[in-house]
């Protein structure tokens, strides 16, 4: 029984090892497939602009103004350091955008809006010039019930590219990047 074992084994491991090979010539190349579309479906886009529109519903109060925190992930080091962050906001979703820093008053009311950022974060503040007393916050300023704010975050080679654009008026930027409207 022995020998029958060894002699199976060996047969097996002869089959694993010896019996496959690759015999035979390669057959003819296949048809080739068509084409795609060079392009023509998508839209241009800037790898030096990047764009991110954020909704907000509700404010966070503070002493004499309301603030709110946007996390964008575009607000990298290299943005901070030799790039532009331009923020706009809009009360009517999207129809006009509307420029910030906005130091000016509203109707003689007090209230101005402006921004501060860091890596990944923006925080848009709405503040009071006459104190706390009678502060409400943009929304209800503006009777809606959202707002929206659109961050464009430049990098410093972009920035080149358009040199002399005055990045925090709507107008020029969309006039230098029409997919921005």
């Amino acid at each position: 029984m022995k020998p029958f074992k060894i002699s199976a084994l060996f047969f097996g491991f002869s089959l694993l090892f010896f019996s496959c090979s690759k015999d035979g010539a390669t057959g003819p190349t296949g048809a080739s497939g068509t084409n795609g579309i060079n392009g023509t479906n998508g839209t241009s886009g800037n790898a030096n602009v990047k764009t991110t529109i954020f909704t907000v519903s509700s404010w966070t109060p503070s002493t004499n103004y309301y603030y709110c925190n946007l996390m964008d992930p575009d607000l990298t080091t290299a943005i901070q350091d030799s790039g532009n962050v331009s923020v706009f906001y809009s009360i009517d979703a999207g129809g006009v955008w509307n420029d910030l820093p906005t130091q000016t008053s509203f109707l003689s009311t007090g209230y101005h809006v402006g921004y501060n950022y860091v890596m990944g974060k923006l925080v848009v503040y709405w503040a009071y010039n006459n104190g706390g007393a009678g502060a409400q916050d943009m929304n209800a300023f503006y009777s809606i019930s959202s707002i929206q704010f659109k961050v464009i975050c430049t990098t410093a080679s972009g920035m080149k590219k358009y040199p002399g654009t005055n990045w925090n008026h709507y107008n020029e930027v969309k006039q230098i990047l029409p997919s921005q409207d």
